[in-house]
């Protein structure tokens, strides 16, 4: 199950990857997908920022396709404004998607992970977790948010769940070549080069 917001290269390649592999793969997305991915993917509308959409979605989910083994974290959405700036729309609209929405879905796909004792949780958080810069303030504020679940979740797997075969990954990615950021980092290409999202 692999969820996303503006991120569309970096969904289209992780969906197709994938799919290429035989695996059935769901899409939780409030917009629909723009490509084309083959017969085992499935997608379904969803409000990552609602916790209610969460919940109808992944009730959707179970009934198309079962409960998913891995969950694939990767919405993003960033507003390039300073702090000054930054309205507390901005703000909170940056947190819910970035931060809260992995708490909605592993909320939603863990508890059947854990009675399995098998599956994944994918956390896509970024370098900007560690190195937060101007304009960019609350998006790195929220994909350290972001490090810190995956973190505490990791530690509550074996800690209070008992469910050492669930695993979890981190990816702190630096600046990729995405929608999310275009425009951005295009003087300082030596300390920070763009990735691909392929």
């Amino acid at each position: 199950c692999a969820r996303d917001g503006r991120r569309r290269r970096h969904r289209r390649h992780i969906v197709r990857l994938f799919a290429e592999r035989g695996t059935q793969v769901v899409v939780l997305d409030i917009q629909p997908m723009t490509f084309s991915a083959g017969p085992n993917v499935t997608y379904v509308q969803c409000d990552l920022t609602s916790t209610a959409a969460v919940q109808a979605a992944a009730d959707e989910v179970r009934r198309r396709v079962g409960d998913p083994t891995v969950l694939i974290n990767n919405a993003g959405v960033a507003r390039g404004k300073t702090v000054l700036e930054a309205s507390e729309r901005d703000i909170r609209f940056t947190f819910d998607v970035n931060a809260l929405a992995h708490y909605w879905t592993t909320q939603a796909f863990l508890p059947a992970m854990v009675r399995a004792n098998h599956g994944t949780i994918v956390t896509v958080a970024s370098f900007a977790a560690f190195l937060a810069v101007p304009n960019m303030v609350d998006y790195g504020a929220s994909k350290a948010a972001a490090m810190a679940f995956h973190e505490g979740l990791t530690a509550e797997l074996t800690t209070r769940y008992k469910a050492p075969r669930v695993r979890t990954v981190l990816v702190n990615q630096g600046y990729t070549k995405t929608a999310l950021f275009t425009g951005y980092n295009q003087d300082t290409p030596f300390l920070m080069p763009a990735l691909e999202p392929e």
